[in-house]
């Protein structure tokens, strides 16, 4: 494997037309990836991904903010576990999002007290994503998004995680990390890892995030496009995809003022190890 593009998301519409291409491309060039699920229906439709192609695993998992009605049913989940092991190597993406109610809230549309019942129900979302994990011994995908200028939700759910210290936590990961070094280094120092997008190809507005990729060990990190998402660098504000992975590696190399082929061959190590796959 060449490159392997930590968290995206295979299944979305604007994948529609040219998700055959890109597959066979990565294939091709030698690429994984790591597809991930939001909801019940897109966790299913992540395994089948999966199933069909040898190079992509998927997580399977509920967005805290991706869907408020939908009731998430862990037999549900076991299920898919049970039937398809092979092809899930994590739970998520789960975790807080607190900034998009806090918008609502500045907005009007919510008041403070709606805020709290909503960072109420995240939590109980989020445990019941942590025993899953730990029932089947996974590795557990968190999105994690604060209030803007804050760091509540990091705060909420590293305290949340210490709950469950004793209770063979396996391995965690904050996906999509765009914060400073010093939050990085509590989550290092908690014992977990960080997984950096192409957000930190984008210059100078990203100084602080740039320090996070120097402080955080190359041994704890990974590199992800969370496609369709934040294409890096040079295909920003375009359709991102898997295959645009390979300039968050250079870029984390770049940064790092380090070999990019030691950085790749290590992500890549990190990689298998955290979600217990070979290739």
């Amino acid at each position: 494997m060449n490159y392997f593009d930590f968290h995206c998301h295979l299944d979305t519409q604007e994948l529609d037309e040219t998700r055959e291409d890109i597959l066979h491309e990565m294939k091709e060039r030698g690429f994984g990836a790591c597809t991930i699920g939001v909801d019940l229906k897109r966790s299913q439709i992540a395994v089948v991904l999966a199933q069909s192609c040898e190079n992509i695993w998927c997580c399977v998992g509920q967005h805290p903010v991706d869907t408020y009605t939908e009731e998430f049913k862990a037999s549900e989940y076991q299920k898919l576990i049970d039937e398809h092991p092979n092809q899930i190597v994590g739970i998520g993406e789960c975790g807080l999002d607190y900034y998009w109610p806090s918008k609502d809230v500045e907005s009007g549309e919510k008041t403070t007290e709606q805020l709290q019942v909503e960072k109420q129900r995240q939590q109980l979302l989020f445990k019941k994503h942590i025993t899953l994990a730990i029932a089947n011994d996974l590795p557990l995908m968190l999105h994690v998004r604060s209030s803007a200028g804050t760091q509540d939700a990091h705060h909420d759910v590293l305290e949340i995680l210490d709950l469950y210290q004793n209770s063979n936590l396996p391995k965690v990961v904050f996906h999509f990390y765009t914060e400073g070094p010093e939050l990085a280094k509590q989550i290092i120092d908690a014992g977990f890892y960080v997984s950096f997008p192409g957000v930190i190809t984008f210059g100078k507005k990203v100084a602080e995030l740039e320090e996070s990729v120097k402080t955080v060990p190359l041994e704890r990190m990974f590199a992800e496009t969370d496609t369709p998402y934040a294409a890096p660098a040079p295909y920003r504000g375009q359709t991102n995809n898997p295959l645009y992975v390979e300039h968050v590696y250079k870029k984390i190399a770049e940064l790092r003022n380090e070999d990019p082929e030691i950085v790749r061959k290590q992500i890549i190590q990190n990689t298998q190890d955290f979600y217990n796959i070979t290739f």
